[in-house]
């Protein structure tokens, strides 16, 4: 990211990218990439897990339907799509404004405000990994407990 004030005292031009158009087009298309690849083999993941579970249910319990079964399997595993959802609301204010904003005057305090912190949110995912990753999962959150970290931020 790099933002650049053509006057140091006045508002001025700020820029997000200063590409040519090819390069811009790079640029947005991999961004798209980076983004949207992550969510989506996080979701197909998930799914395909998901219709595994409740297949494999299926074959042992005859009574209920695989619909019964999805239900009840989505409720038990529901923390599975907390990453997803937090991957895409982190990402989502970064891609409008990153393609909205490429190089424009943004003469309102607000709007460089909304733009560093549409930056600073795009890496949440990353900095929360513990909160959103093993905090609600009863599995990994037992894992935790046995680890020599839970022991000693215990003890303290």
């Amino acid at each position: 990211m790099t933002i650049s004030n053509n006057n140091r005292y006045d508002v001025g031009k700020w820029c997000v990218t200063q590409f040519n158009y090819p390069l811009q087009v790079y640029n947005q298309v991999n961004t798209m990439i980076h983004y949207l690849a992550s969510f989506l083999v996080n979701f197909i993941c998930t799914i395909i897990l998901l219709t595994t579970i409740v297949r494999s249910r299926a074959k042992l319990d005859r009574n209920k339907t695989r619909w019964q079964i999805f239900k009840k399997e989505f409720q038990r595993k529901k923390e599975m799509f907390i990453p997803l959802l937090t991957i895409i609301t982190s990402a989502l204010p970064h891609l409008v404004i990153s393609f909205s904003l490429g190089c424009s005057d943004l003469d309102r305090k607000w709007q460089r405000y909304l733009l560093i912190l549409s930056y600073f949110s795009a890496y949440l995912p990353q900095s929360l990994t513990f909160h959103i990753y093993v905090q609600p999962s009863k599995l990994f959150l037992q894992e935790f407990h046995e680890t020599k970290v839970w022991k000693t931020l215990r003890q303290r």
